[in-house]
This record gives structure tokens, C-alpha cells and sequence, in this order.
């Protein structure tokens, strides 16, 4: 029976973050004693063996296998055959396998996990590193998808998702989502404390406290991130058009959750006006800021008509970085962009 719709009833609800104190990263591979005890070996043509004293025996897996992982003793694994592929797992002494068919064109998947009888699978696009992650329950033979998946991992026997929120990742835990750094892309890593875990794209990284639901430090290989003094919100915005200076002295005032924060500096559009701020940190925040441009025959400054104006924009404002939003006008539409701000 193949059931495709939402991954959602995969997802973990939480009770409390308590729940969640043994999080995520668990090794994807049997115990140190068990992996002592029987190792496995892929040859050539996906032929899955096991490794031990005698030396190597086949399992009672047919070929094609193109990734496989060890969980509780368990060998999950996907493999092509006949232009189909399988998914399938097997338990050491068993006759056989069970396996059930993945409607995907084929390929080995980024992720590979399997938690009692339930094999997930990730298949990334190639086209954004987005994939569709699969959950195929090998006793019933339903598999339900979840699009819009960057990684993955189990806590509890349920999947964890990276996935796309807003203007960068978040992760997904059940109906928990936690923001990332904006304009990075992440996969998850290892980590030996089972209450924190490990976001990374190999230049930044995230570490994520479990029970405390936010990110508890971060750092780039490249650069530090600032940390906060006077503010920690940075609004710069500037003209990028072609030709000569236009002439025009502008500024922008800039709202908050629909109140009045201030205003930039004012001075002609082709230079930066800037505006800084104190904000609450570790919450969502909506800021508008709307362009004044000098009207030279009324000698006072008037409200950009409305087409002039940039959007109003959602943001996540980090703990213990300062963000810079920057806005670029090109004479017809804005080009926006959130980064930390690093020395």
C-alpha cells in the first residue's frame, strides 16, 4: 500500500523541550560493541557483504545497493533494480528482506537513516540543494514525502527537518522552528553532547541548544561575527543606478512592528544612509522603511510616492550578533539582503 502525502504525522510533537534533552546526532551506525561484533562492506555492483572473522558473507540482499546504514543492529538500505528503486531493510539472522518501492528516478540519497521499521530517505535537488525526504514504512509499505528538505536527522525515531523559512533555514523540530543565520546553506553534523547539536556549511556553524530552543553560539572559519555594544540592528540603504549622481538628498524613516524606530541620516542618494538600533533579539520583527526625497521647489522633504517605496520586510533577529539589512535601489525596484555583520 503507498500512501504519498504529508510527512507531517512523522513529525515530533513536543510536549516540552525536556522531551528533546537527548537530541538529534545520535550516531547513525550500531553501537562501538556491535560494530566489533559484525561489519558490513559494499562491493562492486552494490553487493552488501558482512565482515568478520571468516571473512566476507553475502547477505540475502539483491544488488544495486547504492547506500546503506546500521541502526539498532538493523541494515537499512536503498539499491536499483530493473529502473525501480528499493527500499528495504534487513535484520541480521533473517531469511530475507523486506522491501518496498520509492517513486524517485533513482541516484543515491544525501541521507540515509532508519529507525524500527520506518527507512527515510533524502533525495536533493540539484537545483537549489532542496530535496524530498521519504519516510517508508516497511511493514505496511506506505510512504508519505515531505518536499522543501535540506537535511535531516532522527530524535526519537522521528525525523528533524532543515528546511527553507522565510529569508534563510530553520530547523524543524515537530512544530518547533528554530531560525538560522540568514543567506547560509547547513547540513547537520555530529556532536557528543546529546543536548546540543551541530548546523554547518563548512565556513559558518551553528551550535543549538535543544531545551533552551535557540542558538547558544555560533562562528565562521572566515570572519567573527560582532557582537552587540550600542545596537545590533543595521539598516543601510543606498541608489545603484547607472549614469551620474542624480541629484536627489533622501532619507529613510524606518518602522518597527509598525511604530516609529527613527531614521537614517539624510544626504544624496548615491551615498549610504545608514541606521542603527537596539532590538529585541531572538524574536521575529517586521520593519518598513519608507524613502523621503527632498523636493527642491517646496524646499522640504515628502514622502517617496508609493511605488518608490521598498517592501516591508520579516525578519529574525539573532542573540548575540549584530544583522544588517541593506536595500539597494536601482530606479526601478529594491534588492534586499540580511547578513551578519563581522569584523
Amino acid at each position: 500500500m503507498k500512501n504519498y502525502s504529508s510527512i507531517a504525522p512523522f513529525a515530533l510533537p513536543l510536549v516540552s523541550f525536556a522531551a528533546a534533552a537527548c537530541i538529534l546526532l545520535i550516531p547513525s551506525t550500531a553501537s562501538a560493541a556491535e560494530r566489533e561484533r559484525k561489519t558490513y562492506a559494499l562491493l562492486g555492483g552494490g553487493a552488501l557483504c558482512s565482515v568478520d572473522d571468516g571473512g566476507l558473507t553475502p547477505l540475502p540482499i539483491g544488488p544495486g545497493v547504492t547506500r546503506y546504514v546500521v541502526e539498532n543492529g538493523a541494515v537499512f538500505y536503498v539499491r536499483a533494480e530493473e529502473g525501480r528503486v528499493l527500499a528495504g531493510r534487513w535484520s541480521p539472522g533473517a531469511a530475507s528482506p523486506a522491501e518496498l518501492p520509492l517513486d524517485v528516478a533513482g541516484g543515491e540519497p544525501t541521507r540515509l537513516r532508519g529507525s524500527g521499521h520506518t527507512i527515510y530517505a533524502l533525495y536533493a535537488s540539484e537545483k537549489n540543494g532542496a530535496g524530498t525526504l521519504y519516510a517508508g514504512d516497511i511493514n505496511s509499505g506506505e510512504v508519505r514525502e515531505a518536499p522543501g528538505v535540506y537535511d535531516f536527522t532522527l530524535y526519537d525515531g522521528r525525523p528533524v527537518l532543515l528546511e527553507r523559512g522565510g529569508d534563510g533555514l530553520r530547523c524543524a523540530i515537530g512544530d518547533t522552528k528554530i531560525p538560522l543565520l540568514p543567506g547560509i546553506g547547513a547540513k547537520f553534523g555530529d556532536c557528543a553532547d546529546g543536548r546540543l547539536f551541530i548546523i554547518s556549511d563548512g565556513e559558518h556553524t551553528e551550535i543549538i541548544d535543544a531545551v533552551a530552543a535557540r542558538a547558544v553560539y555560533r562562528y565562521s572559519e572566515t570572519a567573527a561575527y560582532r557582537a552587540p555594544t550600542t545596537h545590533n540592528l543595521e539598516l543601510e540603504a543606498v541608489d545603484d543606478t547607472i549614469g551620474p549622481p542624480s541629484g536627489r538628498m533622501i532619507f529613510y524613516r524606518v518602522m518597527i512592528n509598525g511604530r516609529d524606530a527613527g531614521r537614517t541620516d539624510t544626504g544624496p542618494a548615491e551615498t549610504r544612509r545608514v541606521f542603527r538600533q537596539s532590538v529585541a533579539a531572538g524574536e521575529y520583527m517586521v520593519l518598513a522603511p519608507e524613502r523621503w526625497e527632498l523636493n527642491l521647489k517646496r524646499e522640504r522633504y515628502e514622502r517617496a510616492n508609493n511605488i518608490l517605496q521598498p517592501e516591508p520586510m520579516r525578519l529574525f533577529v539573532p542573540e548575540g550578533i549584530v544583522l544588517k539589512v541593506s536595500i539597494s535601489f536601482d530606479g526601478r525596484s529594491y534588492r534586499v539582503s540580511a547578513s551578519p555583520v563581522v569584523d
